[in-house]
């Protein structure tokens, strides 16, 4: 299972994976990504759908692997979109987990330009940052990045201890660890975001309130 942009489908349906499940938020970027698929990969096994992976429920221990990159923090609920994904892998599979990681230097400075630029009318910040970074092409990873940081509608952070415990709690263990020297709650030095895979080994409890 993949939610986001469906990039990740296509690189996993082309590693070898026989079926990938792709869920989005936005139905007008399932359509994009739905013709994409007819007209460029036809042969992959991708079937992409419409889904709020905090409110719409997924199918409970049907996935091998659920990859979430980039994606937690930007749930509505972290605890309720996480727990939705948890509850949908089977026992022994496993979950990637990349998170924007709490009490680092970036995102310090992120939440203040945050406040700032919710002043500046989105489509003005847009054409400004097209023509600041890219001399007004709005094809551009670097605009594409601003707008993500600042416009975006959640940043939810916490810290790796905080997933940690929680992924615990839902029959989790750490399988592995990327971008993540340390668990301390605040480190100015260290990468902003982190990477850890969960492997499940037992069923997902039911989520105390």
């Amino acid at each position: 299972m993949d939610v986001g942009t469906g990039r990740q489908s296509l690189a996993l349906s082309l590693l070898g994976a026989k079926k990938v499940y792709h869920y989005d938020i936005s139905s007008e970027h399932i359509a994009r990504f739905k013709n994409i698929l007819k007209h460029k990969f036809s042969k992959l096994n991708i079937v992409s759908e419409n889904k709020n992976i905090v409110k719409d429920r997924l199918p409970i221990e049907k996935f091998d692997i659920v990859f979430l990159n980039g994606i937690i923090q930007h749930f509505s609920s972290v605890k309720d979109g996480l727990y939705n994904s948890a509850n949908s892998v089977k026992v022994g599979g496993k979950i990637w987990c990349y998170f924007y990681r709490s009490g680092t230097f970036r995102w310090f400075v992120v939440e203040m330009i945050r406040k700032i630029a919710s002043h500046i009318n989105l489509d003005d910040f847009f054409k400004s940052s097209s023509i600041l970074y890219n001399l007004g092409n709005t094809s551009s990873s670097t605009v594409s990045e601003v707008m993500d940081d600042l416009y975006v509608p959640f940043i939810n952070l916490y810290t790796p201890k905080q997933y940690i415990n929680f992924m615990k709690e839902l029959g989790f263990k750490i399988h592995q660890k990327v971008n993540l020297k340390n668990l301390n709650d605040i480190d100015h030095f260290n990468h902003h975001s982190s990477v850890i895979v969960f492997e499940k080994i037992n069923k997902t409890p039911k989520l105390k309130k």
